[in-house]
């Protein structure tokens, strides 16, 4: 296996020796990085996939946190950065140096250890219009959310992506038809086409059910995961009634999960969280603040029972309920412990949130020096 030409892959050879000097999140997530992982699913909550069954992540976190993490013990992520353009990849896939599945662990350091997504998209866009016969699910995968972000081809390769599938997995057919769902209600605001993509979804559960594919747990799943992308285009829609009726069902499915799910337990609880925060939203729109605190605390107990690893993001949901019902000492303190957490993950988005939250209830408390540190 080739991995000297990928410069983050070295880079996490280094990192991986470095244990006790760098935040054990990034020590966790080097080791990942270092090995090239051999599904993209197969990932803790240290090593998160921002490319996930449940659509695109596009964050910064992963380089702002690689960056800055490596700057306080005197490296410099510049180093490692474009020494390889995605042409040099691209040559060597076309000169079968390397396999897809060594191009989709490619595609997973860039995006999910280095937080590379600038080259990720020119690397997807260079296999793409290379016109390269690709058959690997994931590599497509990776193709099709990282060229997401850029509307560029995303469509056709979400397309190929699907007939690439068939009717072998209904699974993976459900699941990708989310990602691709979720690019036109949320990315290109195609709102009816996604409503299509996810009628379509019902229709294969449906079927797969009835013809023992997947047990009815795993039907329970699927189901909620559109429900749940499904409550989300009706709330665009500022059909806020409808949305909150289809997502709390959604809801009640998921959070009594029984049974063993093909899906993977992993993915079953990250809907579940998905399905939690979207509900909290809708809940705050309608000012049902008492029912949406009631779900943040509920929430908390959902973490408490999976990774601890998302504690941060449950814990500034809690806060974020509180400060706007005014309840600032309260959301100081829930903040305070959530940033300390976030701190530890490596969440970058969800510390900006923090300190937001932060800085506004110290100043409705009058603490305009803590806000201002």
């Amino acid at each position: 296996m080739i991995t000297e030409n990928n410069p983050f892959v070295d880079l996490a050879r280094k990192l991986v020796v470095k244990k006790g000097e760098i935040p054990h999140t990034l020590w966790l997530r080097a080791n990942v990085a270092a090995l090239y992982p051999e599904s993209i699913k197969s990932r803790s909550y240290s090593s998160p996939n921002y490319i996930s069954d449940l659509g695109l992540r596009s964050r910064e976190d992963p380089q702002v946190f690689l960056r800055e993490s490596m700057r306080k013990i005197g490296m410099d992520l510049s180093d490692y950065e474009n020494r390889y353009s995605s042409q040099f990849f691209i040559n060597q896939f076309e000169n079968l140096v390397q396999s897809e599945h060594q191009m989709v662990q490619h595609f997973d350091v860039l995006v999910n250890f280095a937080g590379e997504w600038k080259q990720a998209q020119e690397l997807s866009l260079g296999l793409w219009n290379g016109k390269i016969q690709l058959h690997n699910l994931a590599l497509l995968t990776y193709m099709a959310d990282t060229l997401s972000a850029s509307d560029v081809h995303s469509g056709e390769v979400y397309d190929y992506l699907l007939e690439e599938i068939g009717n072998d997995s209904p699974v993976e057919a459900v699941l990708s038809r989310i990602r691709k769902a979720a690019w036109q209600i949320k990315r290109v605001n195609r709102i009816h086409e996604g409503m299509e993509t996810l009628a379509e979804n019902f229709r294969i559960i449906q079927n797969a059910q009835s013809g023992f594919l997947i047990s009815d747990t795993d039907a329970m799943v699927l189901s909620s995961v559109t429900d749940n992308l499904k409550g989300l285009a009706l709330w665009k829609n500022k059909k806020f009634d409808a949305a909150k009726k289809i997502i709390d069902s959604a809801y009640k499915r998921i959070y009594n999960l029984d049974g063993q799910v093909a899906t993977g337990r992993d993915e079953a609880q990250r809907i579940l969280q998905q399905i939690t925060i979207n509900r909290i939203q809708i809940q705050l729109i309608r000012k049902e603040l008492d029912e949406a605190e009631n779900s943040a605390m509920k929430y908390m107990e959902i973490i408490r029972s999976m990774h601890l690893g998302y504690k941060s993001e449950a814990l500034s949901v809690l806060s974020y309920i509180q400060y706007v019902k005014g309840d600032y000492k309260r959301a100081i303190k829930v903040a305070e412990e959530a940033l300390m957490y976030a701190v530890e993950e490596g969440a970058i988005t969800q510390m900006r949130t923090l300190r937001d939250i932060l800085i506004a209830s110290y100043d409705q408390e009058g603490h305009e020096d803590k806000a201002k540190r």
